[in-house]
């Protein structure tokens, strides 16, 4: 990734810290939010500023903030450590991927209940369906798979 685009986008976000990130997800209970790129980042024998480097950026600072989650890394970046790691984002930071599940596994649900509450008539019928089928065998999956 070119250094001018990691470090525009590094701009619009580096400045959240571990609680204004999560304040920014809509999420009812913030959990706290681990990663283990320190830990795979040490098993490639890497430095934080050679592994900086690799991401774009010029120096240790950002991926410091990311082991200690100071920052949480922009979506190209943490998709970087996925590449260089290829390990899955979702491993990498587990935390913030249980956080992410949690709310939407809610929402999920609430939305169902108001699908189930109200027939919108701007909708066909097939769609109404559609959605409210969809909806039920995701739930019903989710159910199973945790």
């Amino acid at each position: 990734m070119p250094v001018c685009l990691s470090m525009r986008i590094v701009s619009t976000w580096y400045a959240y810290t571990k609680v204004e990130a999560i304040n920014v997800l809509p999420f009812d209970k913030a959990m706290f939010v681990a990663n283990s790129l320190r830990f795979h980042r040490r098993q490639t024998g890497l430095s934080q500023a050679e592994l900086g480097r690799l991401l774009g950026y010029n120096d240790d600072s950002a991926v410091r903030k990311h082991e200690r989650f100071q920052a949480m890394p922009p979506f190209l970046v943490a998709l970087g450590y996925e590449i260089i790691f290829q390990i899955p984002v979702s491993e990498l930071f587990p935390g913030i991927s249980e956080t992410v599940a949690l709310g939407i596994e809610a929402r999920l649900a609430q939305f169902a209940d108001a699908v189930r509450q109200v027939s919108d008539a701007t909708q066909s019928a097939s769609t109404a369906k559609r959605k409210a089928g969809w909806l039920e065998d995701r739930l019903r999956s989710n159910v199973v798979s945790h």
